[in-house]
């Protein structure tokens, strides 16, 4: 998976943003077992912080 390639390259632990409006990316993200850390806003609207295990 292509998620899975990206963390492995990157230094631990990933943090991203994901858009709150975006339900099925935080589900998928949630469904992978990312934490859901904070939630925020920015130009581009209200969004969670997550970060992977």
């Amino acid at each position: 998976m292509l998620l899975d390639a990206a963390v492995q390259t990157l230094e631990q632990p990933v943090r991203l943003k994901c858009l709150i409006k975006n339900k099925n990316a935080t589900a998928f993200y949630k469904s992978q077992g990312w934490k859901f850390e904070m939630t925020g806003t920015d130009v581009t609207g209200r969004y969670y912080l997550l970060k992977n295990q």
